[in-house]
């Protein structure tokens, strides 16, 4: 009876129906619908072109339904012989003895197949203490099983006898993943194996829930169908407030940043696992917040959220090209990934390893990351699109730049790197890699070689890794390193590297120019310099006697004798606070002018990005040519606004003023 009571409250197409029961004798029948194509497993064998994705979509849809039901219901035996087929080749899924509710705790994990069942229903898992109960998760872990079925037409571990399954349980080892074509063709990719291997996490919280599977596999069944593509979703997606320094807003309060993140992470939730056919509403709200904030609630983007033009790409370097692209369908945004002659895998080793330094810096003058998407199986890093180019470009079309000031930001940058916990050593600095935003502030990017100090290079980095670089920009250390703890780039590394973009910028060529490359290791490993530039018009532009100086400084032979970045930084800005004048005008001090000092705040909060909703700085009243404005009465609502929730000491309670706080950022 209490299969049959668990079974006929169960109402959904991808669930085997109850009709009813009889009694027949001294034995109790359970009565469904006779599915004349079988179980899964004998369906898959007697047919040869099942659609697997729409199978497992219909499976994962089943598994939704039992554990979104209140309480969520485990089915505790999910596998191919428990899955049926209808005659139009439905998935349906039955054989509720084993099932029960998520909070009885009379469910202990009796043996049915070790192939799909979980490792903590077999024993405890190691460090942590699980009790021996099926779950939701544990239902996943066996999805996971029946989707490498369907793919391979055999079941996980065939060959193996039971107490062999065992052991390959106990030490974690996964079924190996299939290689013949078939398989591929069916649509075991990447992607597909990288859902599975989720779904066979050791740590059971860690697993997709159904309700992700299925909004990850839709797009690849419903019309027009996409390529599917896997992300985690699940983990840390939307902890972004736990990771992200917000310290660029500024002056506002928390709780204004709270209220932003969380209506930003709650509309893209929305339409990542609704799917709406027409993105477009979701996307322009998303663009005009991200034009608020500058910051965005994940690093890992949706094909949605990103347009590729199918155009050349509009750069390329040693290890990559880079494509200029919209994010959100209205911010320009750089899309970087590997050349097509490297391999998939070594793509993503690379992929990673830089999102993995890149992420978490925020400072004006490091480029901030985005975040990174698949497109087409091929992953590619996104930042802001910077529209006058690299450094090195901008100093040729810009002869009259202050190249003091690009070196002084170069600088502070490198500090913000080098002081960071944990330590990042960039690695590669250049004047390539140096970009300059539409208000002429450069921006460190490209951290393709870059490392935290707190890594193991010996497991992490590939020796191409080490070797990697150019001759002009490397330290002496680095050329003469005779194992790989020597060839490790390290802050002093970078500091050289500082003091040849410092040539570049006031020669506008890059070191030893002319000088065949052998000839500039022999000159590099020697100690020496590149020529000093003479003349006038050099000198005028910011290359006198103390500037030569500071690039022999930072280029000594000695590591050690080499200043930090952050020494670098304050002599520069003694430089140019010893000019006779600055053109800059001061800005306003927070509070003595309501209007004008929240307008101040634009510049930390749009980090370059398009026309954005709030007020623009204002001088006399007046918008900047071609910028708008509030009218009077916005105006009067975004003062307001400010002085009862920008301010991070208002003492109102949020209960109080959330309804407040809602109508008047409309109204504004």
């Amino acid at each position: 009876m209490r299969e049959v009571n668990m079974w006929r409250s169960l109402k959904h197409p991808n669930i085997v129906p109850l009709i009813g029961t009889v009694i027949y004798g001294s034995n109790l029948y359970m009565i469904s619908p006779w599915m004349v194509n079988g179980d899964l497993g004998l369906y898959l064998q007697q047919t040869s072109d099942v659609d697997c994705l729409s199978l497992l979509v219909q499976i994962a849809t089943g598994l939704e339904y039992l554990h979104a039901s209140t309480p969520p219901i485990v089915h505790g035996h999910i596998c191919t012989g428990n899955v049926l087929i209808s005659d139009t080749g439905i998935a349906r899924i039955t054989d509720f003895s084993l099932s029960s509710t998520a909070t009885d705790e009379n469910n202990p994990a009796d043996s049915n197949d070790l192939r799909w069942m979980a490792p903590e229903l077999v024993f405890q898992s190691r460090g942590v203490s699980y009790a021996r109960r099926r779950t939701t998760n544990s239902d996943m872990f066996a999805f996971g099983r029946v989707a490498l079925e369907i793919f391979t037409r055999r079941a996980p571990f065939e060959d193996l006898t039971t107490p062999q399954i065992i052991v390959k349980l106990y030490n974690g080892e996964l079924p190996p993943r299939p290689q013949d074509r078939d398989a591929v063709s069916r649509g075991l990719n990447d992607h597909m194996w990288k859902l599975m291997e989720h779904c066979w996490e050791p740590y059971p919280e860690n697993r997709p829930t159904a309700q992700h599977v299925v909004r990850w596999l839709r797009p690849a069944v419903e019309p027009p169908r996409r390529e599917f593509q896997y992300f985690d979703y699940t983990l840390q997606s939307f902890d972004f407030l736990g990771n992200r320094n917000t310290e660029l807003m500024g002056p506002l309060s928390a709780r204004f940043q709270q209220r932003f993140f969380e209506e930003m992470a709650r509309i893209r939730k929305e339409m990542i696992y609704l799917l709406p056919s027409d993105p477009k509403t979701h996307l322009d709200l998303l663009s005009e917040y991200y034009a608020i904030t500058g910051f965005y609630p994940t690093d890992t983007l949706d094909e949605c959220e990103i347009h590729l033009p199918e155009v050349p790409p509009s750069g390329s370097g040693g290890f990559g090209a880079c494509w200029q692209g919209l994010f959100l369908g209205n911010h320009k945004v750089a899309l970087k990934c590997s050349h097509p002659n490297v391999s998939n895998r070594t793509a993503a080793e690379r992929a990673k390893r830089e999102i993995k330094a890149w992420t978490g810096l925020q400072h004006p003058n490091v480029l901030p990351f985005i975040g990174s998407v698949t497109l087409k199986y091929i992953t590619y890093l996104v930042s802001p699109w910077m529209e006058k180019g690299d450094a090195s470009s901008y100093v040729k079309n810009y002869p009259d730049v202050d190249c003091v000031k690009l070196l002084a930001q170069i600088a502070e940058g490198l500090a913000y790197l080098h002081t960071h916990d944990p330590v990042v050593v960039h690695g590669d600095l250049k004047a390539t890699n140096v970009f300059i935003s539409n208000t002429g502030e450069a921006r460190i990017g490209d951290f393709g070689l870059s490392q935290k100090l707190v890594e193991d290079i010996s497991r992490e980095f590939s020796t191409s890794w080490f070797s990697a670089g150019n001759f002009r920009w490397q330290a002496p250390e680095l050329l003469e390193a005779s194992s790989l703890e020597e060839a490790r780039r390290t802050t002093s590394s970078d500091v050289f590297a500082l003091g040849r973009v410092l040539l570049e910028l006031f020669t506008r060529d890059v070191p030893f120019a002319g000088v065949p490359d052998l000839a500039v290791f022999k000159l590099v490993i020697s100690g020496e310099h590149p020529a000093r530039p003479e003349g006038d018009e050099i000198v005028a532009q910011g290359l006198d006697d103390q500037m030569w100086e500071l690039m022999k400084d930072c280029c000594r032979l000695e590591a050690s004798a080499r200043p930090a970045a952050g020494e670098i930084s304050g002599r520069l800005q003694a430089l140019l606070n010893s000019r006779p004048s600055s053109k800059e005008p001061e800005q306003t001090p927070l509070g003595s002018s309501n209007l004008d000092a929240f307008a101040s705040l634009a510049p930390m909060i749009l980090l370059d990005a398009p026309e954005p909703i709030l007020p623009h700085p204002a001088v006399n009243g007046e918008g900047e040519a071609g910028r708008r404005l509030p009218t009077a009465p916005g105006r009067d609502v975004w003062l307001k606004i400010q002085q009862k929730f920008l301010l991070p000491d208002s003492e109102d309670s949020e209960e109080e003023d959330d309804e407040e706080f809602e109508e008047m950022y409309y109204r504004a």
